[in-house]
Parts: C-alpha cells; sequence; structure tokens
C-alpha cells in the first residue's frame, strides 16, 4: 500500500497494490485535513495598537501559514509588563534591553547596555627566554580574549604557585585550567579541562497531534545545560492513521479515523457482502422463475 499524506488544503491518496505483482488494484481519497479547533497555531503580531487605534493579533496554522483567525487589540497606551535582554553586550559593542507592554505583551521600547568592557585578563607566556634574548608574557581578557597588553621577563625558573579554572569547559568544547607561576604571575602551564557533554535533558512538547486528522505532535529533548536539541520524536504514531469520512461514520467510532490496514479490511469486507447479496438475489429469482 502506497500512502500520500494528505496536507491542509490538498488531499492525500492511498493507494492499494497487489502483492504479488505490484499492480494497482484500488485507489482511495483522503479528504483534506483542513483546519479545526484542534488545528497548532502560533500567534503573530500584525499591526500594533496605539492610544487610538486597535491593533491586531493573528493565529496561523504552523504548517501551511493559513490565517485562521484574528484578535484585536484594544486601543491602549503601553505600560511596562517586563524587561527582556535582546541582544547581549560584549567587551568592546553595546547590547540592547528590550521593554514589553504588560497588557499587549509587544516590544515598546528599547535601550541601550553598555559594553561590560574588558576583564582584569591572565598573563600568558608567548615564548620562554633564552640566553640571548628576555622572554615574552601578555595579559589575554578571559571574555573575547583581546590581548590588553605584553611585556619582557627575565630568565627564571618558574615555581608553582596555584592552579585556576582560565577558560570554562561547555557540553561540546574543553575548558582550560592555567597554573600560575608564584615568581612572575604568569600562566606558564595549562591543562585541559575535558567537554562535559550533554546531560541526559528534558522533553518538552514543541506542538500537540491530532490522530484523526492526519497530523503528529512533536517532542524534542533539550540539554539542561545549554539548550541544544539532542532527539526528537513523534508524540505517538499518528501517521499509521488516515482519514476517510466516507467509510466510517460517526456511529462506527465517531472519530471518522480508520487505520491503514482497517481500511482494506472494511474493504474486503464490504466486497464480500456485495458479492454474498448478489448471490442470494440470483437464487432467489430463480426460484421465482422456475
Amino acid at each position: 500500500m502506497l500512502y500520500k499524506p494528505a496536507t491542509c488544503s490538498q488531499p492525500g491518496l492511498v493507494t492499494f497494490l497487489c502483492g504479488t505483482c505490484g499492480k494497482t488494484l484500488r485507489q482511495m481519497t483522503v479528504s483534506a485535513l483542513g483546519h479545526d479547533d484542534e488545528t497548532p497555531t502560533k500567534k503573530v503580531i500584525d499591526f500594533e495598537a496605539t492610544s487610538t487605534h486597535a491593533g491586531q493579533f493573528s493565529y496561523v496554522c504552523v504548517y501551511c501559514g493559513e490565517t485562521l483567525r484574528t484578535e484585536a487589540i484594544p486601543a491602549h497606551s503601553h505600560s511596562y509588563g517586563y524587561t527582556k535582554v535582546e541582544k547581549e553586550p560584549t567587551c568592546t559593542k553595546s547590547g540592547t534591553r528590550g521593554y514589553y507592554c504588560g497588557v499587549c505583551g509587544v516590544l515598546y521600547d528599547t535601550d541601550t547596555i553598555d559594553p561590560t568592557g574588558h576583564d582584569d585578563g591572565v598573563w600568558k607566556i608567548d615564548f620562554e627566554p633564552t640566553a640571548d634574548r628576555d622572554g615574552q608574557m601578555t595579559r589575554y581578557c578571559t571574555a573575547c580574549g583581546k590581548a590588553l597588553e605584553s611585556k619582557s621577563f627575565a630568565p627564571h625558573t618558574h615555581v608553582k604557585g596555584y592552579a585556576k579554572t582560565i577558560k570554562d569547559a561547555t557540553c561540546t568544547v574543553a575548558g582550560e585550567r592555567g597554573v600560575f607561576c608564584a615568581k612572575c604571575g604568569a600562566v606558564y602551564e595549562i591543562e585541559e579541562i575535558p567537554a562535559l557533554g550533554h546531560d541526559e535533558g528534558v522533553w518538552k512538547l514543541d506542538f500537540e497531534g491530532n490522530s484523526c486528522y492526519g497530523y503528529e505532535g512533536n517532542l524534542t529533548k533539550y540539554c539542561s545545560r545549554c539548550g541544544a536539541a539532542l532527539d526528537t520524536k513523534s508524540q505517538s504514531k499518528y501517521a499509521e492513521f488516515v482519514r476517510d469520512t466516507s467509510m466510517i461514520s460517526p456511529a462506527m467510532g465517531g472519530e471518522n479515523c480508520v487505520n491503514d490496514n482497517a481500511a482494506l479490511y472494511i474493504l474486503i469486507a464490504m466486497a464480500a457482502f456485495a458479492a454474498a447479496a448478489g448471490a442470494g438475489f440470483a437464487v432467489r429469482a430463480k426460484k421465482r422463475h422456475n
């Protein structure tokens, strides 16, 4: 059997094939899914409200993008609801902070977050001194890695002072632990901190599915440490169902759903019933003739 899924606006097609030669035996049209109250949607702002004019939200189908319904946003003056960082600042570049309306939830104002500036950094040895030249060390910002200043140092034997993490490990990238010299204060040895790897994560529902109308729900597992998507799966095996309102009535289950294999069984049963009825009619007609 071949199954071409129906979409919101286009019908699907179920093709029954001969198991021996592959010849097409019958085709059954699957009604277009359409939209109903269970269709998953996302909410978008068409235009914002002002103090004198109403705005509008639209609810659009997540599959085809068609607008299913709209909702007016009453005219109002925006008032503070909550703050969200839209763009994180860096050492040298400004960030952006957004202010969201407590009535309609739209972003109505922003301001600038000052650059964080370079941190004190750590001294790292660029090259060791030799018999005829001094060594060199450079102080690097630990946030962005920029070289802040350099200086030379005379030959000496490094003495272990303390160890300190100079770069945190993440799920996928190794970190660094620096060993600092007690004499010159520079990092003269770097130890690798293994990458942490993703944790077991948590499953979150992306959107609900509906078995009767042919679309699946979806679950995604996210690392709770870094937020990376680790795995995805259907909420249930919705794909094994097709919609066929011509064959299944509410009295037969009320959901207008039928399993693919069940559809074939029903077709066979209907054909057998028709054949039996025809044979019975022929027998009765022959008796009346006699």
